[in-house]
């Protein structure tokens, strides 16, 4: 399955979070922007942004599509030993507002873009994509990807890619507290700039 040239806009708490990839693929047309009511007070943010996989067998790549969330705790799901998810060339946006609560890196991982199915065989990938992410010290990247290769990262949060197998020939720039890579098995070719850092653990 392919879910090409998308925008998908999240700005409360309600839609798409959670949702498998065939009711995101045919609710949506080219181009057309899907975007959420406003939060209301109180109401309980989502975990899931995007679902690329969750059990069953799941073959999807998703190509050249706009992602904006706001109101959300990781963007992509992509999560059962069955899935095989490549997001590639995708210009992806999460800022964290200041009226979310802080994330406490004791007590999850608390990735901001995706968490992956912690497999080494490339099945869980997201590639030369322009990437934004805007957190809390409790935030990460990303956490148990396959791959992660060929995109920009402008980022501001507390800690970097985690337990993601390769990580190669990204720009990473911007401000992450801690560490930038940790307990990836495969780093190399990575053009990283940033602030207040210690690089490797």
């Amino acid at each position: 399955m392919k879910i090409k040239a998308l925008a998908f806009v999240l700005t409360a708490v309600l839609l798409l979070c959670g949702c498998g990839q065939k009711s995101e693929t045919a609710a949506a047309t080219p181009a057309q922007a899907v975007t959420a009511p406003a939060a209301q007070s109180g109401t309980a943010r989502p975990a899931w942004f995007i679902t690329l996989g969750q059990s069953g067998t799941t073959d999807v790549r998703m190509e050249d599509c706009t992602v904006r969330a706001e109101y959300c705790e990781t963007i992509f799901r992509m999560v059962g030993d069955k899935t095989r998810a490549v997001v590639d060339n995708c210009d992806i946006t999460m800022k964290q507002p200041d009226s979310m609560a802080e994330h406490d890196m004791k007590k999850g991982a608390n990735p901001m873009l995706a968490r992956g199915n912690d497999r080494a065989d490339g099945s869980t990938v997201i590639q030369n994509s322009r990437i934004t992410l805007s957190g809390d010290n409790g935030r990460r990247i990303c956490y148990q990807l396959s791959a992660l290769k060929g995109n920009t990262l402008d980022v501001s949060l507390g800690c970097g890619i985690a337990s993601t197998k390769e990580v190669s020939g990204n720009t990473i720039r911007g401000r992450i507290r801690h560490k930038v890579f940790q307990d990836c098995s495969g780093v190399e070719n990575n053009n990283v700039d940033v602030r207040r850092f210690s690089i490797l653990g």
